[in-house]
């Protein structure tokens, strides 16, 4: 009984041991197919990864990716402006190569605060900031608390206020003691892998995934430390919400609302619907036909969008 005992709990432990050594592989190779091509800045108490490109004599705009994403979910949208604005994108604390330093809270409140500092360190006055999905929600947080360094902000996707479908198990399991980072160190990397870009495809529909998608960073969030910070990022993301909205009559600068009318990700009435109508002069733009993925299926409604707030200012 004892040798049976030693036998299973010897192959537990090489079978763990592989799984782990199999993920960090994982990892590297991410790292190596997506590698950090912007520059590090003091933000935050740690440090932010920045595109900075364009026309550095133009006005800034200022792109904030969404959960599972980084830097290289904006090409399409910087390839639009670069020619007329100076564009920087950011990696928000936890994800692509912006580390998060010390535990949490990291709510948008946090992470817009750390933003707002490695912008500042980059003397970027009063930028448009563009955020897709939950970077629309750490846009609107920084809008919210510094109106007045923030020319206006176009969001996509975004989540604005609190919902009562839960969290999806995806998420929710990194959260739970002991069995949460056995999952996100030993199983995430690897699961990830193993799908492919199929996990995907329900974020584009009703649209098909785009072909510039194969380009996409998303295998850095399969990394272990940044599934957690995603995890923590969503999990706590209707709490916040349900807070930040009560502040949404007070808003102050011009924004753009632009949400598909076949999201399956992030519901248009309980956020883009609602929300414009909270916002005093919020411009509510529905895309019929478009999903979730805006910034890559349409880039060039996110660049008219940004161009008319330019115009207006």
């Amino acid at each position: 009984m004892r040798l049976v005992l030693i036998t299973v709990l010897g192959l537990l432990v090489v079978t763990a041991a592989g799984l782990v050594i199999g993920s960090r592989l994982v990892e590297r190779a991410a790292e190596r197919a997506f590698p950090a091509t912007g520059r590090m800045v003091e933000a935050g108490g740690g440090q932010l990864h920045v595109l900075d490109g364009g026309r550095p004599d133009r006005p800034a705009v200022v792109l904030i990716h969404g959960a599972n994403g980084a830097v290289g979910d904006w090409a399409g949208v910087t390839a639009l402006l670069g020619d007329r604005f100076r564009v920087l994108a950011v990696d928000r604390p936890g994800h692509g190569y912006s580390p998060r330093p010390g535990p949490g809270p990291w709510t948008a409140t946090e992470q817009a605060a750390a933003i707002r500092e490695g912008l500042q360190a980059l003397q970027v006055k009063r930028p448009i900031l563009v955020g897709f999905s939950l970077g629309g929600t750490v846009a609107t947080a920084m809008a919210l608390d510094h109106p007045e360094e923030v020319a206006g902000v176009v969001t996509s996707g975004s989540p604005f206020a609190d919902w009562t479908t839960g969290v999806n198990i995806a998420y929710r399991l990194p959260t739970w003691p002991v069995i949460g980072p056995a999952f996100a160190y030993g199983l995430a990397p690897l699961a990830g892998k193993a799908l492919g870009d199929a996990w995907a495809a329900p974020a584009f529909t009703p649209e098909a995934p785009t072909a510039s998608f194969a380009k996409a960073p998303w295998p850095l969030a399969l990394r272990s430390t940044t599934y957690l910070a995603n995890a923590e990022d969503i999990a706590g993301l209707s709490d916040f919400l349900a807070i930040q909205k009560r502040r949404y009559p007070g808003f102050k600068p011009p924004i753009v609302i632009i949400h598909g009318d076949g999201d399956q990700v992030v519901s248009l009435s309980i956020h883009a619907r609602y929300t414009a109508g909270v916002i005093p002069g919020a411009v509510l733009q529905v895309e019929k036909g478009a999903g979730h993925m805006i910034p890559y299926t349409r880039p060039e409604v996110i660049a008219a969008a940004v161009e008319r707030l330019a115009g207006s200012r």
